[in-house]
């Protein structure tokens, strides 16, 4: 009786052994610990922050609903200040995370050019700025044309120009 007790004990640390490693891998809690103790504080918060570029990507979608209420609104004769007002004050955040963009695509340039990297790279880089301030400056353009719109119809082909502007832009 007592061999069968101490083999069915065998047989039962075995078999926990087995799911645990199946069902709970110890070895990835291991692997999670050392790559969390390689992580430096600023990647931990940029996983929690977010940059400017996602805030950017943020606000443009914002600025697509926003202009199309307003189109909607405004293919109905409805008021649309209130999302006039919204779209005049995404511009002047747009303009704030400009100022940081063009701050990180500087520190990338000088990272490019103190790398000594092939000059097609730099040059993709320079074309990616340039593409990036031209639609920038056609997407303020535009919001600007939505606030100087006089009237409806004028109002209502800005805010398709816009909207069209913004499906092709990042």
């Amino acid at each position: 009786m007592r061999a069968v007790l101490h083999a069915l004990k065998v047989i039962s640390v075995i078999t926990l052994v087995f799911f645990s490693w199946t069902y709970l891998p110890l070895y990835q809690i291991a692997a999670f610990a050392a790559t969390k103790e390689k992580q430096t504080p600023k990647a931990q918060g940029r996983t929690a922050a977010q940059g400017p570029s996602e805030k950017l990507e943020k606000l443009i979608d914002d600025l697509r609903e926003k202009t199309g209420r307003a189109e909607v609104k405004a293919a109905r004769g409805e008021n649309t200040t209130s999302e006039i007002e919204s779209v005049k004050a995404r511009k002047t955040e747009i303009d704030t995370l400009d100022t940081d963009l063009k701050k990180d695509f500087a520190a990338t340039e000088q990272k490019l050019r103190t790398a000594n990297l092939p000059k097609e790279i730099l040059d993709r880089h320079s074309k990616f700025v340039k593409n990036y301030e031209d639609n920038l400056a056609e997407l303020k353009a535009n919001v600007d044309a939505i606030e100087k719109a006089k009237t409806p119809s004028a109002l209502t082909a800005e805010l398709s120009k816009t909207k069209k502007h913004k499906k092709s832009y990042l």
